[in-house]
């Protein structure tokens, strides 16, 4: 996937996350591997990397501009909230 300075990423309650080229109105990638719906979507400050939180009990990271990042950790039970730490790196 080519790289997207200002993506704008939407769970819209399949599964999946949307990301949205906003000037063109064009969707650019669908982020696909929960199998329940996602609750949240966390972008970090640069837009690199989106974390999505599902009702599958799984958390991810995906890299924009390549696959997903990581494997997702194991939960007990729903994300339902994410939060994103921002370093010096800025990514």
């Amino acid at each position: 996937m080519h790289h997207i300075p200002e993506p704008y990423v939407c769970p819209p309650g399949d599964g999946t996350g949307m990301v949205w080229d906003l000037p063109s109105g064009k969707r650019e990638e669908v982020l696909e591997g929960h199998t329940r719906e996602v609750h949240t979507v966390v972008l970090t400050q640069r837009g690199r990397f989106a974390v999505t939180a599902s009702a599958d009990s799984t958390a991810r990271v995906w890299d924009l501009a390549a696959a997903p990042l990581a494997p997702p950790p194991a939960h007990g039970g729903k994300v339902t909230g994410l939060q994103v730490r921002h370093t010096a790196r800025g990514n």
